[in-house]
């Protein structure tokens, strides 16, 4: 019996030890743990898009393609595109003070859903009146013209060449959503994303926007 006690202490010992060790985030409480603020909680697509559209990649909506994941358009009323909205109304609460206006996402690696989670909370913001750009600054992979069903030139590289932009160059069939696709391929993506002409490029999308919204590579690959 005393065997016995001694092992179960233990045993609970070694697991509580292992878990002051994980580092990992596995749900929002890891992240509050951690000091952070959670601005929502997005569900899985994958039942969805299984359930309402076997499977398929896009859907025609208004004759034209639609992506499945963009859960603002092909499921407004569905839980992931309350959560989209869930995440809009929080933003504006986020900051009182300042307000947020700029905003980069990211993810930990590839494949995570950034670019998914970008492209929907574009569309929510533009739902509700807001005049919102996206900006492809994934210049190594990316995808988001793709994903909203737009051409990937003209675009970001371009523009931070030529110094200029037209916004409305980059509207888009969505009302108040305007998408600046990445571009041409460039060597050095680094560099001008770090670059003077870049900083003034977000300076001018926000004297013309509502909402500038980025997409950026994953953290951990760069």
């Amino acid at each position: 019996l005393l065997g016995l006690l001694l092992g179960l202490v233990a045993g609970g010992g070694l697991v509580v030890f292992r878990e002051k060790l994980d580092t990992h985030i596995r749900q929002p409480g890891d992240l509050e743990a951690h000091g952070h603020h959670v601005l929502g909680v997005v569900p899985s697509m994958t039942p969805l898009i299984n359930d309402e559209f076997d499977g398929q990649e896009t859907i025609e909506v208004d004759g034209r393609p639609v992506h499945t994941l963009l859960a603002m358009l092909v499921s407004p009323m569905s839980a992931a595109a309350e959560a989209y909205r869930r995440i809009r109304t929080n933003l504006r609460f986020a900051k009182p003070d300042d307000g947020i206006q700029a905003l980069a996402v990211s993810s930990a690696d590839k494949g995570d859903g950034k670019t998914t989670t970008c492209a929907n909370l574009a569309l929510a913001l533009a739902s509700a009146g807001k005049r919102t750009v996206v900006v492809d600054a994934d210049l190594r992979r990316p995808w988001m013209h793709e994903m909203l069903g737009v051409d990937r030139e003209p675009g970001l590289a371009q523009v931070l060449y030529d110094g200029e932009i037209d916004p409305e160059a980059y509207a888009t069939r969505v009302e108040d959503l305007f998408v600046i696709p990445a571009g041409d391929t460039v060597p050095n993506p680094a560099e001008i994303l770090g670059s003077n002409r870049m900083e003034r490029l977000i300076g001018a999308l926000e004297a013309e926007f509502d909402y500038v919204l980025f997409d950026t590579p994953p953290a951990l690959l760069f």
